[in-house]
């Protein structure tokens, strides 16, 4: 591959080397090239890479998603790449949130790219998972935090009702350590500590670089601080600083 492609999609490498790969195995044979999920970030690139040179879906179960997963191929099926697994709790007695999700899949030892949204609403938990490891997930996940769990396949796509608190920051780049600075209300100095003891996910993936460059919608993940949505930029000021609304998810 020409190493200007590369060029043009610095810090996507791997994704694309595999994309192509896919592609090249597709028009092949003409049987999908299942991936796994994949980010709003990673899938803005994938969808400018393909175009139209071969078909393909990005399953996330919802209109909404943030995590879809992505299928080269034509006349496809979600429900044969992804599940919607659901379990119940007695709020009377616990309170759950997604961080604490997020905490237990992470103690499975999978794979980020087998996993993608998940939520806590009126006493229940929302988790989707690719197809091939919804059953270890049913089988292996059952306590998050203190409060004992069971998953099932919820049989049906579910979608999550997003509430946020926002504010405006301003930021002089949108690399990690000083995008999370501001967002976390924390010195870079701090914020740089979260990042290499890999406790921030962009976009549900562990990011330990500090140098990475964060997009618009791109979801930040802090353990033990909360979720935030990066969004849209509002203005620019005159010694060239961006200002962001930012989206806290309560």
């Amino acid at each position: 591959m020409n190493n200007s492609v590369y060029q043009h999609y610095q810090g996507y490498e791997f994704l694309i080397r595999k994309l192509e790969e896919g592609i090249t195995r597709y028009e092949r044979n003409y049987i999908p090239v299942v991936y796994g999920f994949l980010g709003v970030d990673e899938l803005k690139v994938a969808e400018t890479y393909i175009g139209n040179r071969v078909p393909y879906e990005a399953f996330g179960g919802y209109d909404e998603a943030f995590s879809r997963r992505l299928v080269i191929g034509e006349d496809l099926d979600g429900s044969d790449y992804i599940c919607c697994l659901k379990a119940t709790y007695d709020t009377r007695f616990n309170t759950l949130t997604h961080r604490d999700v997020l905490g237990a899949v992470y103690h499975l030892g999978i794979d980020e790219e087998t996993f993608g949204d998940m939520w806590v609403e009126d006493g229940a938990i929302y988790l989707y998972v690719t197809r091939e490891i919804s059953q270890f997930v049913m089988d292996e996940l059952n306590r998050i935090s203190r409060v004992s769990v069971r998953f099932r396949d919820n049989g049906e796509f579910a979608g999550q009702v997003f509430r946020f608190r926002s504010r405006s920051v301003t930021v002089s780049s949108y690399r990690l350590d000083k995008m999370l600075s501001q967002v976390i209300r924390k010195s870079r100095e701090k914020a740089r500590e979260y990042i290499e003891n890999g406790l921030v996910a962009v976009n549900y993936k562990t990011i330990e670089d500090c140098d990475y460059l964060c997009h618009n919608c791109d979801i930040l993940s802090v353990r033990g601080v909360g979720r935030f949505m990066i969004g849209e930029e509002k203005a620019s000021t005159k010694s060239g600083n961006h200002v962001l609304e930012i989206r806290q998810f309560i």
